[in-house]
């Protein structure tokens, strides 16, 4: 009997706490939404003209501008912000999917996944540059994406926005997809 009971005990606690937690009131708690919408006006604050500037070593972050961009469509609000940074990403998109003509894989499916989150097409006119078919160029035949040129910094991350972004600009090639799972 003492058994039972030992083992009872927990079981209907974890019961009564299941069953009246969600009666309590949540007042003090802030909703999701309301916590998105707080971190998308902070991200909005650390905006220059359109951009993130890593300031502790003087530059334009486009991995990191990109990255908001996709927060602020996400969290739904802040709209207008949220235009300015996909036109601006675009317009200085070759700044950040290449270097000295080697163009890295990662950096081209992110830019193409935002530019298709936001309705725009794979091509580039500023840049005459179609992200979609850089993209294709930079898959090897086992399916996985690679950077051109020496170096190679591409990784699962890599892989994985080239999943995303291929899936949302058309078909998305099965050996990409392979090569991730």
């Amino acid at each position: 009997m003492h058994r039972f009971r030992t083992r009872i005990r927990p079981a209907i606690a974890a019961l009564a706490v299941g069953v009246l937690l969600p009666l309590l009131p949540m007042g003090a708690v802030a909703a999701p939404a309301d916590k998105a919408h707080r971190a998308a006006n902070w991200e909005v604050s650390q905006l220059r003209d359109g951009r993130i500037n890593n300031v502790q070593f003087g530059f334009t972050d486009w991995g990191l501008t990109i990255d908001t961009y996709l927060g602020l469509v996400a969290a739904g609000n802040r709209p207008a912000q949220a235009r300015t940074v996909i036109r601006t990403v675009s317009e200085n998109v070759r700044k950040y999917v290449s270097y000295d003509g080697d163009f890295f894989a990662g950096a081209v499916a992110k830019a193409l996944l935002a530019r298709r989150v936001a309705g725009k097409d794979a091509s580039v006119e500023a840049a005459n540059l179609n992200l979609r078919r850089k993209l294709a160029s930079l898959v090897a035949p086992s399916g996985r994406v690679q950077d051109s040129g020496d170096t190679d910094f591409s990784n699962t991350i890599s892989q994985s926005f080239s999943v995303l972004a291929f899936a949302r600009s058309g078909e998305l090639p099965e050996t990409v997809a392979r090569f991730l799972l």
